[in-house]
């Protein structure tokens, strides 16, 4: 079995990057194929695909959300909600096990809710290396409470198991600064 990494690196004006670690059964591996809207960066080929989608969550005139997808024109202010979305992708013959996604924060960006990501059992992180379920708890002034948004620095999802072909998403939002 060999473990790999496979990182994927979001346009540096957003700074997010995701990491999808995996046990593979197999020892062969193809390059991936990157055919998505924001550039990412491979240096371990894998037979996971890795498509990363950043929207601006905004409202139609009649007030129901709608997303609008970032490109190279889009130009974010302080207070926009940002959408981001993971999907990797399994192109390999045999089932992947015990994968593992990693979404970072970057530090002109902060969670807006653990209610806006998917799948709801995630895992935060202060510092971007240590995990713990979230919502992330703190001790303030002798009192249990839920760490504030602007404090968390990655969120990590456990992905049990992805089949050929089959698709794992993950999902949260970010406020800009």
């Amino acid at each position: 079995m060999q473990k790999l990494s496979v990182f994927a690196l979001m346009t540096a004006s957003l700074g997010v990057s995701a990491t999808a670690m995996a046990v593979l059964p197999t020892v062969a591996l193809d390059p991936v194929d990157n055919n998505q809207a924001a550039p990412i960066s491979a240096p371990v080929a894998s037979q996971v695909q890795t498509r990363i989608l950043a929207s601006v969550v905004g409202q139609d005139p009649q007030g129901q959300e709608v997303l609008s997808p970032v490109n190279a024109q889009t130009r974010l202010a302080s207070g926009n909600i940002v959408e981001y979305r993971g999907y990797l992708t399994n192109n390999s013959p045999d089932r992947i096990r015990n994968m593992k996604v990693t979404m970072n924060i970057p530090a002109n960006m902060e969670l807006v809710s653990t209610s806006d990501v998917e799948p709801t059992r995630a895992f935060g992180s202060m510092d971007g290396a240590n995990f713990q379920y979230m919502p992330l708890k703190t001790n303030m002034n002798g009192v249990l409470q839920n760490l504030p948004m602007a404090y968390y620095k990655a969120i990590q999802w456990d992905v049990p198991g992805l089949g050929l072909n089959e698709v794992a998403m993950v999902k949260y939002r970010l406020k800009v600064k």
